[in-house]
């Protein structure tokens, strides 16, 4: 049997959630991709053009809202080149090792 891997998300961190969900839904949701596809150390790169394609949005909207998640803290981006790095604040959720 595989080892499962589970998302550890913080209780206190609840309310911030559910002000992000009622306030920005979609951009709750690219956080939620985001929080699905991260590693053990918080980090995610995925592309704008795989967002758009998941969500059915055009890159405005994307972009858009990765800068709500980033000046509400829920994200950190790091530029690596032609590609963007981002970091899930680890207050808010964690892989369980």
């Amino acid at each position: 049997m595989s080892k499962q891997k589970m998302l550890l998300i913080n209780k206190e961190t609840t309310k911030e959630r559910l002000w992000l969900i009622g306030k920005y839904p979609r951009a709750y949701q690219i956080f939620m991709i985001m929080e699905s596809q991260m590693n053990n150390t918080n980090t995610v790169s995925i592309n704008y053009k795989s967002l758009q394609e998941i969500l059915k949005v055009s890159r405005q909207t994307v972009s858009r809202n990765i800068k709500i998640l980033k000046e509400h803290n829920f994200i950190d981006v790091y530029k690596n080149g032609t590609f963007n790095i981002y970091v899930i604040n680890r207050r808010l959720s964690c892989n369980s090792k």
